[in-house]
């Protein structure tokens, strides 16, 4: 039913645009629904079908093979020209803004904050389309090769742009909220996760930056986070943790290390954030004078309900964002010798990446292993 309703969304809205390129909105879309069946199999019918139409959407925007250049860079017009009230830039700005509108009225359903809170991160995603567009010709100044560096005992501003524009080019606010929206009139309310809003951001990005690691190593695509945390750092003149008699400067390893560390710490704290650390008593505000005694136990049930059902969710969400990415043929992991799925060595990587490679696998499957 998902991909039924998906491809009637496609067919009113997408496939007019793009005549002859039907394959590749058929993997798109096939992506897509893969993405929204793992990350929200506990929610329902229609939290799934929005989230696999905003992932065609925004898997589009960033992929060339759908957009030329021209429209490409119209990206840039799509949030400058929405909040004006301006007529869109082109018939893509128009799918964007029908898929924005979409996006803010479901999740804004029961909470317009959260609404909003979905809208900014899907506008904050389309930006951040149109600033790659820019970096994938030419990096930032500070992060560029210019082979110069820092002392390290200086700080170093630009060694925090990197996660800050990760932050924004993965929209994760706007992955989190669905995880809560188990449908239009079923949800966690905002007070009960939005203090985990930071930890879980951070795991959906950094846990994308790893598990995508091989795949933006083949493209050699140089405006991606662990590559600018690496250039950054060796431009702040940071040392490298590991011995090496060829380079004493912060490296790729130390990059890729700090990252699987920190997704690791982030996940032991989000697991303490849904189990130890949540009260458990009702914490909201004195019980009114007149409430029965009924009506008080209501509210503690719904009290524990919820906070039962954020711990669930938050625990299927991390599950299912892991196993997306390992079955979804555009990161090419299904060479992880994990229970369920088969090593495959054939094909997917060249030569001079084999070692590399091989590596980053072994750390990976290490790596899910202890927090799966």
């Amino acid at each position: 039913m998902l991909r039924h309703d998906l491809h009637d969304w496609s067919d009113k809205n997408l496939v007019p645009l793009f005549p002859g390129k039907g394959r590749v909105l058929q993997a798109i879309m096939d992506c897509s629904a893969q993405c929204a069946e793992s990350f929200y199999h506990l929610c329902q019918h229609e939290t799934k079908l929005v989230m696999a139409i905003v992932t065609t959407v925004f898997v589009a925007s960033d992929d060339n093979a759908i957009l030329n250049p021209d429209e490409r860079k119209s990206l840039s017009y799509f949030s400058f020209n929405h909040w004006q009230s301006l007529p869109e830039e082109n018939r893509w700005c128009a799918v964007l803004t029908k898929a924005l509108k979409m996006c803010a009225e479901y999740f804004g359903s029961q909470d317009p904050l959260v609404g909003s809170l979905a809208a900014n991160s899907y506008s904050a995603f389309v930006d951040a389309c149109a600033q790659e567009t820019r970096l994938e010709n030419e990096l930032p100044v500070h992060i560029g090769n210019h082979e110069q560096s820092h002392s390290c005992s200086k700080e170093c501003s630009v060694e925090s742009f990197p996660a800050y524009f990760r932050s924004s080019s993965a929209a994760p606010l706007l992955y989190l909220i669905p995880k809560v929206k188990v449908s239009r009139h079923e949800e966690v309310p905002l007070r009960f996760w939005i203090t985990v809003i930071p930890g879980i951001c951070k795991y959906i990005n950094y846990m994308n930056d790893l598990l995508s690691c091989p795949k933006k190593i083949l493209a050699e695509e140089t405006w991606n986070y662990l590559f600018m945390r690496t250039q950054a750092k060796r431009q702040a003149g940071r040392l490298t943790r590991f011995r090496s008699k060829q380079n004493k400067l912060w490296s790729f390893r130390d990059t890729l290390c700090e990252t699987i560390e920190e997704v690791q710490r982030t996940t032991l704290a989000l697991e303490q954030a849904f189990t130890e650390c949540i009260p458990t008593e009702i914490r909201g505000g004195p019980v009114s004078m007149n409430a029965t005694s009924g009506s008080a136990q209501d509210e503690k049930n719904h009290f524990h309900q919820h906070i039962q059902s954020a711990a669930q969710l938050w625990t299927g969400y991390k599950h299912g964002y892991i196993a997306w990415h390992i079955i979804c043929n555009r990161y090419g992991l299904q060479r992880l010798p994990i229970e369920g799925y088969t090593f495959k060595s054939r094909g997917l990587f060249p030569l001079r990446h084999n070692s590399l490679c091989a590596i980053l696998f072994g750390m990976m499957f290490a790596f899910i292993s202890t927090i799966i």
